[in-house]
């Protein structure tokens, strides 16, 4: 089996176009942020989604409010920025998690010369991000990132410059955004700046998503972006809500959400590995839907590292030769496309039991599971139900909804059931001795 996972993964690599993706949750003490997007274990507020905002007034945007005329303290392109000074900001508190005690976002943006202030000694940390910055944080991100030497001449708007070269390198469209340059910019908007401001090769795949609860998932028809917020997922960049890993993409982000998102795009060692495969609202297995053996070994829907399913498995049934398909198609049949990019959707199909999972299409870290089928009477479901069991038993198993009667013949009648959170779809086929034949769980994309 390891030899055909291997194979499989080569032909993923081969078959599938890479993205990457990634994100950030807030700590748990301190809510989401409005970046939208949470750090994992590091307690950073959520990043934007796909790019950054800049966080940051150009040379000669406004100033702070009450300082009318006053521009932000920020060096000229290419100039030296000095090193940070914890309360140099007295707007900026270094105990948040953007603070010199915390993830040190704001210093690293600083010192990066990339965000430097709204002038009179602040920062405005929770302050909105324009669109305009957006654009002029995406082009100097690229400009570094080329190596190009772009120079962003004054100009009148201030942001004209950046606006140009943006136009130039592919980030921005003609007529895009156009007359909403001082508005403050969404996450979804940001995350499609960002995407862009890097190639490809830039923005490497170092996690296995293929779904985000409110961007695209079993239940969640595709936002706008959904391309550029996975693939800023995928590469480390964004995270999303603790616990759930929420995007908000229509949400606004602050400042401080924008620094950390903006670190991790200019330094790719700060970028966060998420060992999830979040799915229909599941960023983990699921043990309320599972299979287990007699011995006491057991594998359920959801996301599983490989150990676990090999555990399951067996040595010596790893190593048998189990029926493979792949699948690489468009697929709407479980509610939720699957694209190439996506990764690979495979069933794999043993002597006593059938495991329909999902893998990346690069750097795959475990699998996530779809459906598994029984066949065998060594196995049962985690309700107790097995191949033998009795109808009034089966119907015991599901005290808290109904096991209705779908279809049926002079042989088998098929019962099926909708249980959980996320929903899972239970279908049951008992033979006309009244007893359990077969049986199979799988997540489900509602009604």
């Amino acid at each position: 089996m390891k030899r055909c996972i291997a194979v499989l993964l080569i032909l993923c690599l081969i078959l599938t176009a890479p993205c990457a993706l990634a994100a950030d949750e807030p700590p748990e003490d301190q809510g989401t942020e409005t970046a939208g997007e949470a750090l994992p274990e590091n307690g950073e507020a959520e990043e934007p989604s796909a790019g950054a905002e800049t966080g940051e007034a150009p040379e000669d945007a406004e100033a702070e409010p009450g300082e009318p005329g006053e521009t932000p303290e920020e060096p000229g392109e290419g100039q030296e920025t000095p090193g940070y000074i914890p309360g140099q900001f007295t707007d900026v508190d270094e105990s948040r998690w953007y603070g010199t005690e915390g993830q040190g976002v704001i210093r690293l943006v600083w010192e990066l010369g990339l965000m430097n202030g709204m002038g009179n000694g602040t920062f405005l940390p929770e302050g909105p991000l324009r669109i305009c910055e957006a654009i002029k944080l995406a082009a100097v991100i690229r400009s570094r990132a080329l190596e190009d030497g772009a120079e962003f001449a004054p100009d009148q708007p201030w942001f004209m410059p950046y606006v140009e070269y943006a136009l130039e390198e592919g980030i921005l469209q003609p007529d895009e955004f156009a007359g909403r340059m001082e508005d403050p910019i969404t996450r979804g908007e940001l995350a499609h700046l960002l995407a862009a401001a890097l190639p490809k090769s830039e923005l490497s795949h170092i996690n296995a998503i293929f779904a985000v609860p409110d961007v695209i998932s079993l239940e969640t028809e595709p936002v706008e972006y959904w391309r550029d917020i996975l693939v800023l997922y995928r590469a480390g960049v964004l995270l999303g809500d603790r616990g759930t890993h929420a995007f908000r993409p229509k949400d606004g982000i602050t400042r401080a959400e924008t620094a950390a998102a903006v670190v991790r795009m200019a330094l790719p060692e700060e970028r966060q590995r998420l060992e999830l495969l979040p799915l229909n609202g599941a960023s983990g297995a699921l043990p309320e839907a599972a299979l287990r053996r007699s011995d006491g070994t057991g594998l359920s829907l959801g996301y599983h590292p490989w150990a676990e399913f090999f555990a399951f498995v067996g040595e010596a049934r790893a190593e048998e030769a189990a029926d493979l398909w792949i699948s690489l198609d468009l697929d709407m049949s479980m509610g939720y496309p699957v694209y190439a990019e996506e990764g690979c959707r495979i069933t794999a199909v043993y002597p006593d039991f059938t495991v329909e999972y999902l893998i990346a299409d690069r750097n795959p870290q475990g699998m996530y599971i779809l459906r598994l089928e029984c066949t065998g009477d060594d196995l049962e479901d985690s309700r107790g139900n097995k191949a033998g069991t009795v109808l009034r038993r089966l119907f015991g198993a599901f005290p808290e909804t109904e096991l209705l009667r779908e279809t049926g013949d002079a042989d088998t009648v098929l019962y099926t059931a909708r249980a959980g959170t996320p929903e899972v779809l239970y279908r049951y086929t008992v033979g006309w001795d009244g007893r359990v034949t077969s049986f199979s769980m799988s997540v489900s994309a509602g009604t």
